[in-house]
């Protein structure tokens, strides 16, 4: 019997609990939540966005690590939510990436069926198609919070104590500022003063990761990036 990716089972797992699961008590509803689908699908496309760049520059024990998180941990939980939305599922795109990175497939290989997985992902997003320019920067607030709470587990007093944790960080705040970058000019004249603020914060913060694969130490505290995720949010609830 030929070997089956172990991503791919975690994906079919995922699919088959999140079916009959529903959504655990204090969280929020994937269906319905906006902001909180939006998170979702930037959280996948964090890691996924790492772990592309770390394959290419060569770390593929790392890279396999990051393309296997979306799979066991994130995919579950939107899986209903495509349902009740109407999003298309790309697990099928997920799975595929995965075993060309466990099969050590060429870069080019890699990049084709990455680049076909962030098409699926963009078409999942389509999902909160109500969701307006408040929800999509209250998406980009929290993606940066949560690039704080994983910077502030990889980082310690400067020294880096967990380069998983560190390229998460850095996944999460390239794909919030991807999604503010990508602002439809008419929103963006709409909110300008907002979206300018929101950009020079995400800005401030590229010095906290020197590198995909981190140095011994590095110049930067989660602090900073508590405290841009908090002005951001700041920004966006001005939105209207």
């Amino acid at each position: 019997m030929m070997k089956r990716s172990m991503v791919w089972l975690a994906v079919a797992a995922a699919i088959a609990v999140s079916s009959v699961t529903p959504a655990r008590t204090g969280q929020p509803d994937l269906a319905t939540d906006d902001v909180a689908y939006l998170t979702q699908l930037g959280l996948v496309r964090g890691h996924l966005s790492v772990g592309f760049g770390l394959y290419r520059e060569g770390a593929k024990e790392a890279a396999r690590s990051h393309m296997k998180h979306p799979g066991d941990e994130l995919y579950a939980a939107l899986v209903p939510a495509f349902a009740a939305r109407g999003a298309p599922p790309f697990d099928a795109a997920l799975a595929h990436l995965a075993t060309l990175v466990e099969r050590n497939a060429p870069v080019a290989e890699v990049e084709a069926a990455y680049a076909d997985l962030e098409r699926g992902i963009a078409a999942a997003s389509a999902g909160a198609s109500k969701a307006g320019l408040k929800e999509r920067l209250g998406a980009v607030a929290r993606l940066v919070r949560t690039a704080g709470e994983e910077y502030a587990e990889g980082v310690k007093d400067g020294a880096v104590v967990n380069a998983h944790e560190y390229q998460d960080a850095l996944g999460f705040a390239r794909v919030a500022r991807e999604m503010v970058r990508t602002i439809p000019a008419g929103e963006r004249a709409r909110a300008s003063a907002a979206i300018a603020a929101i950009e020079a914060e995400l800005a401030k913060l590229d010095h906290l990761w020197p590198s995909l694969v981190p140095p011994p130490s590095v110049k930067g505290d989660a602090a900073e990036i508590f405290g841009a995720a908090s002005r951001i949010e700041l920004a966006a609830s001005a939105v209207r």
